[in-house]
């Protein structure tokens, strides 16, 4: 039986702008930007779209756009536009919203939230249904705000011929997809992940049924939805970049062309694991405030719909042999859709787990795999003598272990003598010195990490 390696705690060092002040007249000028020759009916009703996840001044951001709207003279209201999230009711997306890590509701924002589920089907060429808010339709305008990065279960290219538009590849997450899924809500949500398995994928139906409603209501048209703000973080999970991504019914491929420009930059930005090749990952926690899938498959580099142990999902990324997760965020209410990426999980992740929410989100994704429960290992240090000894170390080797907070910052870690013999001692700081330490474990056998 192999042994608990020795760590030694690394942070990589990044490179990139941060926006630090100014996000209010950030917003200001952007929406304005969007607004540009248009005249909007004083009194107006606007639709300000906010999702579940965990966006660095999101809150900040979303009320500056209601008041920039007030200033031009309309009367917001906030929509939740996270599709299936929430348990896929009203009472739940209004309670995600109005948690603490987010931090938008009625008081908050000074205006009401409008949560309700209902959709009804937009007329159209589709070959599918698309699935729209009815608190969307009854609004004047529409603005959705989202952080634009990579998708966890998107991948492939777009065909012009099915797409009647030629883009380099499909959207990912960002304003146009908020635009789609997130306003789909329940019904939708569902209804586009059941287009995987067609010829348009998850992401050319996303592009589909994102192009129809810029065509059928964007400005020149129905003047309904009228642009996005669109987020991108940098390689810290910081605000770095706010812009405003106006929505023309005559040319909507213009928006999703800056969207996979602004996508480009956020891939760049992407932070990194210390080491491409683990025999263990332990991640301490999980949820939906850190990504959709609760741990990034973009990160582990596993295939939502299906992965072998150490396999690779795309060739150029890295190999993780068993993936260890310790605890689901308070925030997911009890929401583990994702767990399934893992192999081992802890007693305390699973006590939390909402398993009919966890059902219908991963049943709504068409990824059932995502809510299948991993072996249950009574604490930390049951889970990671288990991987270890599940893996290519076992029989004398030293393991390749990194212990990370979650897939938001994987560049912060524990790792064993075997990886840190591996790094680049100029990519890296060594905030407590190069020595290596037992694991710092709790009375009940939890991980005890300062994460600095």
């Amino acid at each position: 039986m192999a042994e608990l390696p020795k760590i030694c705690y690394v942070k990589r060092r990044y490179d990139c702008p941060e926006i630090t002040e100014g996000i209010d007249a950030i917003v200001v000028t952007e929406l304005n930007r969007i607004f540009e020759g248009l005249t909007p009916q004083r009194g107006a009703r606007i639709g300000i779209c906010a999702g579940s996840r965990g966006i660095a001044n999101l809150q900040k951001i979303t009320l500056a756009a209601v008041e920039g709207c007030r200033a031009l003279g309309l009367d917001p209201v906030i929509l939740p536009a996270m599709g299936s999230h929430g348990g896929a009711t009203a009472a739940g997306q209004t309670e995600m919203l109005a948690d603490p890590t987010i931090g938008i509701d009625e008081a908050s924002m000074g205006c009401a939230v409008d949560a309700r589920m209902d959709t009804f089907v937009v007329d159209g060429p589709t070959e599918f249904p698309i699935h729209w808010s009815v608190a969307a339709r009854e609004c004047d305008h529409v603005l959705v705000i989202n952080r634009v990065k990579p998708h966890t279960e998107i991948f492939g290219r777009p065909a012009a011929s099915d797409m009647g538009m030629e883009v380099d590849q499909f959207t990912h997450s960002g304003v146009l997809k908020m635009l789609a899924v997130g306003l789909g809500k329940q019904l939708g949500a569902q209804t586009y992940h059941q287009q995987i398995p067609s010829k348009f994928g998850l992401g050319g139906a996303i592009m589909l049924g994102a192009k129809h409603l810029v065509e059928r209501y964007g400005c020149g048209q129905d003047n309904k939805v009228v642009g996005g703000l669109a987020i991108v973080e940098n390689s810290l999970d910081r605000t770095a970049k706010i812009e405003a991504i106006p929505f023309d019914a005559s040319a909507p491929q213009e928006a999703f062309e800056r969207e996979l420009e602004l996508l480009a930059m956020a891939q760049s930005w992407m932070p990194q694991l210390p080491s491409a090749e683990l025999d263990v990952l332990w991640i301490q926690q999980m949820g939906k405030r850190i990504s959709g899938t609760g741990m990034d498959t973009n990160v582990l580099n596993r295939n939502p719909y299906g992965y072998r142990a150490g396999e690779r999902w795309r060739e150029e990324g890295g190999s993780i042999f068993s993936v260890v997760c310790s605890s689901l965020q308070s925030s997911s209410h009890g929401n583990a859709h994702g767990m399934g990426l893992a192999d081992f999980i802890t007693k305390r992740l699973e006590s939390v787990i909402h398993y009919e929410a966890t059902q219908v989100n991963s049943l709504t994704a068409f990824s059932p795999l995502l809510c299948s429960r991993p072996p249950v290992m009574l604490n930390d240090r049951e889970a990671i003598l288990a991987a270890i000894n599940a893996g290519p170390a076992v029989g004398g080797k030293s393991p390749a272990f990194s212990g990370i907070l979650d897939t938001l910052h994987p560049g912060e870690a524990f790792v064993s003598e075997a990886v840190l013999q591996q790094l680049d001692a100029n990519a890296f700081e060594f905030p407590m010195g190069q020595d290596l330490v037992d694991m710092p474990f709790d009375a009940d056998g939890y991980l005890n990490v300062e994460w600095r």
